[in-house]
C-alpha cells in the first residue's frame, strides 16, 4: 500500500463514556478501546511486526499506554484504556518487531480525538512506514556467466537506525534478463556478458534501490586467461589491453601492416563467443604476442587452451612464408605438409618433433582447437583435439598426441601468420569445460 499507509484493519477503535457498558470510570473521565484486527500469521501488519504499542497523550504528556501483541493465529486483539480525562487527547501507535513492544518502530501514526461524556466517538488511525531508505548489499556485483550472488536488503530510518523488514515484502527486478536474472529471494544469476541494474522495492513502504551487475566475458569454472577481442571494429590489435588474465597489451612484430578487428565473432557450433575477431590483413610474416599475469606449468598440473582459427587464404606446400599457427610456452600448433596438402600439426618451438594430423587447413573453414598440456617430471604430454563438440567431454583419443614434449612455462600467448587469417576466442584454463563453454 502506498507509503505504508496501511490502516491496520483498525476499525473498532472507539471512545466509550463512563457508565456505558459498566466500568469504574468517574463522572469526569471516559474509556477508550483500541482494537486491531491482525491478519493470519503469514501476513503481519507490518509484515515483520509482532506488536502495536498504543499511547494516549494529553498536552504532550502520556496519560496511558499499552501493548497489543499479535495473536498467534491472527484475528482481533484489543486493549482498553480506563479513566481517560474528558477533552482533547491524541492516540499514538507504533508497530514493533517484538511482542513486548520493543525494537525499532517499523510504522507509526497518530490521531486526535475528544473524550466526550455521554457519547461514543469512533475513529481510525493510519500508520506510515518509518523507513527512510533501503540499501542493497553488496552495492555492486561482478560475476562470470553461470555464477550467482545472493543479495540482501537493509532498511533504515532517517536517523540511520535499522528497521526490521520481511523478505516476503521485497520485489526484485532485473532491467535486462539477458545479462542477469534475479529470483524472488534476491539471488542474482549471471547469464551473458554485459551490464544491467537489479532493482528492489520494499512494497509496504514503497522505498526502492538499485545496484549494478556486471557479467564478464569469461567462462565459468577454472578459466584463467580470456581474450574475446572485444575492441572497436576496424581498430588495430597492437596496444589493446582488454580481456582477462593478461599482464601487458598486445604487441606486433614483422610487417607494419596492421591486424584489424572484425565486426563480429567467429562461430563454431554452440561455442560461447563474445566481442569480435582479429583479422590478419597481410600476406607477409606478422606476429602478435601477449604476456599473461600468472605463468603456468608446474609439474603435476594440467592446463587447457582453446582458440578459433579460420584461414582466409589457401596455404601452399613449400610456399614462401606460408604459415599459420599459435604458441603457448614451447608448444606450437601450426601447419605441416602431408601428401601434397597442408594439415594441422603440433610441435615444440622451432617445429621440433612435429606430429601431423589428418585434418587439413582449409580456406574459409573455422576450426576449434583445444590443447591439453600435462606437466610431468620428465617429458610433458601434449594432446590436441581438432573440432571437439563444445559442452561435452572431448573424445577419448585426441587428434594429436606428443608424449616427448618439453612444454615449458606458459607465460605468453603468440599468434603468427604469413597468410591472411582470422582468429578468435583465446582461452586458457584448468578444465576442458572452461575452455569449451557452451553459449546461447
Amino acid at each position: 500500500m502506498t507509503n505504508y499507509r496501511k490502516q491496520l484493519m483498525l476499525a473498532a477503535l472507539a471512545i466509550w463514556i463512563s457508565g456505558c457498558g459498566g466500568g469504574a470510570d468517574s463522572a469526569d473521565s471516559g474509556r477508550a478501546v483500541f482494537t486491531v484486527l491482525w491478519p493470519e500469521s503469514s501476513r503481519l501488519i507490518p509484515e515483520a511486526s509482532q506488536s502495536i504499542r498504543v499511547s494516549i497523550q494529553r498536552n504532550a504528556a502520556t496519560v496511558a499506554t499499552s501493548v497489543i501483541p499479535r495473536p498467534s493465529g491472527g484475528g482481533p486483539a484489543s486493549v482498553t484504556f480506563q479513566n481517560l480525562p474528558v477533552g482533547a487527547v491524541t492516540a499514538v501507535a507504533t508497530a514493533h518487531p517484538n511482542a513486548d513492544g520493543s525494537g525499532i518502530a517499523q510504522a507509526q501514526g497518530s490521531v486526535g480525538f475528544t473524550v466526550v461524556a455521554g457519547q461514543t466517538t469512533p475513529f481510525t488511525l493510519t500508520m506510515a512506514s518509518t523507513i527512510d531508505r533501503i540499501e542493497v548489499n553488496p552495492p555492486d556485483v561482478d560475476l562470470n556467466p553461470g555464477q550467482n550472488q545472493q543479495l540482501s536488503v537493509t532498511a533504515r530510518t532517517a536517523s540511520n537506525r535499522i528497521v526490521l523488514i520481511s523478505t516476503g515484502k521485497l520485489s526484485w527486478q532485473s532491467l535486462d534478463t539477458n545479462v542477469a536474472t534475479v529470483d524472488a529471494t534476491g539471488r542474482v544469476t549471471a547469464q551473458n556478458p554485459g551490464s544491467t541494474q537489479i532493482r528492489v522495492t520494499e512494497t509496504e513502504s514503497g522505498k526502492a534501490a538499485s545496484i549494478s551487475v556486471t557479467v564478464n566475458a569469461v567462462a565459468p569454472g577454472q578459466l584463467l586467461v580470456y581474450e574475446g577481442f572485444d575492441y572497436p571494429a576496424g581498430s588495430e590489435i597492437a596496444g589493446q589491453s582488454g580481456g582477462v588474465g593478461w599482464l601487458q597489451v598486445w604487441g606486433q612484430h614483422g610487417v607494419s601492416t596492421p591486424s584489424l578487428m572484425e565486426s563480429s565473432s567467429l562461430q563454431f557450433a554452440n561455442l560461447a563467443t563474445t566481442g569480435k575477431a582479429l583479422r590478419f590483413t597481410s600476406t607477409a610474416p606478422v606476429g602478435h604476442v601477449r604476456w599473461i599475469t600468472n605463468p603456468l606449468g608446474a609439474n603435476g598440473t594440467v592446463i587447457y587452451t582453446s582458440i578459433l582459427i579460420q584461414p582466409v587464404d589457401t596455404l601452399v606446400v613449400g610456399g614462401f612464408n606460408h604459415y599459420l599457427g599459435y604458441g603457448v610456452g614451447n608448444v606450437l600448433i601450426s601447419e605441416a605438409p602431408l601428401n601434397g596438402g597442408v594439415y594441422w600439426a603440433v610441435a615444440e618451438e622451432g617445429r621440433r618433433g612435429q606430429v601431423v594430423s589428418n585434418v587439413p587447413m582449409t580456406a574459409g573453414v573455422t576450426v576449434f582447437l583445444v590443447t591439453r598440456i600435462t606437466y610431468r617430471s620428465g617429458n610433458d604430454l601434449v594432446e590436441v583435439w581438432i573440432n571437439p563438440v563444445p559442452g561435452t567431454a572431448p573424445p577419448s583419443t585426441p587428434d594429436l598426441i606428443k608424449e616427448d614434449a618439453d612444454a615449458g612455462t606458459v607465460n605468453f600467448f603468440a599468434l603468427g601468420a604469413g597468410v591472411r587469417a582470422i582468429v578468435d576466442e583465446i582461452r586458457i584454463g584448468t578444465t576442458y569445460s572452461a575452455v569449451a563453454r557452451v553459449g546461447p
